[in-house]
């Protein structure tokens, strides 16, 4: 059985027509918007402005932080090793002995 003995018609589409390309205006020269990205450059520069100081600010934070613990960790050395004013520093008592004899006599 050939395809033209078929019973079952075979639809053949009609000649392409083919339409011309649809002509599309090309966009207008946009003036360049000056303002604008003088605006967002100020944005971004203030933006890094304000990290940066919350940076400083934080490294400032720690470090008053690490010398006052610093400070407080020295008293507390100073306060449990030295005995209250004695220049030799933590001896406690000392026994002293003078003898003192009068050669005028």
């Amino acid at each position: 059985m050939c395809i033209r003995d078929s019973p079952v018609p075979i639809h053949h589409p009609g000649p392409v027509a083919y339409l011309p390309a649809q002509h599309i205006p090309a966009p207008l020269p946009v003036r360049d918007p000056w303002p604008a990205r003088l605006l967002a450059g100020g944005v971004g520069i203030g933006s890094a402005g304000l990290g940066v100081g919350f940076l400083l600010q934080t490294l400032a934070a720690a470090t008053t932080g690490l010398g006052l613990l610093v400070a407080a960790l020295g008293v507390i050395y100073l306060l449990k090793n030295s005995s209250g004013g004695s220049g030799r520093g933590g001896q406690g008592a000392v026994n002293v002995s003078v003898n003192v004899t009068n050669r005028n006599r």
